[in-house]
């Protein structure tokens, strides 16, 4: 009996990006640092946090700050996970991938910092104004 190598397939991941150390995925990564940066402001500039005291404020601007805030929630959200898969590809298929590995270990200190201002300080605003979160949704 014969012991025939056969070649596995491969990925053609190129329509994502061309390489890990391509000129594309270092741009998407800067890319999502800016968007992580901007939501981090946008929280600040509009005093959107758990912690801070809410003033008073029309449904209309709030309706206008949550609107905001989701266009740019959702542009890093996509990027991300973009961002993500394309690494978490080659980890699956190559698990010796030390580059690939490395790069989402570089990286996740920013997903998470996403979620959390997703997930602790967006939300934990929405609660301060949870009784007319209904209304102002539907301002938009």
């Amino acid at each position: 009996m014969s012991t025939q190598q056969q070649e596995l397939p491969e990925w053609d991941l190129s329509n994502v990006y061309p390489g890990l150390e391509s000129d594309e995925f270092s741009e998407a990564k800067t890319q999502l640092t800016v968007a992580v940066e901007d939501l981090k402001t946008y929280l600040e500039d509009h005093r959107i946090s758990p912690e801070i005291a809410q003033e008073e404020r029309e449904s209309p601007a709030l309706a206008e700050i949550m609107a905001g805030f989701i266009q740019r929630v959702a542009a890093a959200q996509e990027l991300r996970e973009s961002i993500r898969a394309y690494l978490n590809s080659f980890i699956a298929t190559d698990s010796f991938n030390e580059k690939a590995k490395k790069e989402l270990s570089l990286l996740e200190p920013l997903f998470v910092r996403l979620d959390q201002l997703e997930n602790v300080m967006f939300q934990g605003w929405i609660g301060h104004v949870g009784d007319r979160v209904a209304e102002i949704i539907g301002m938009n």
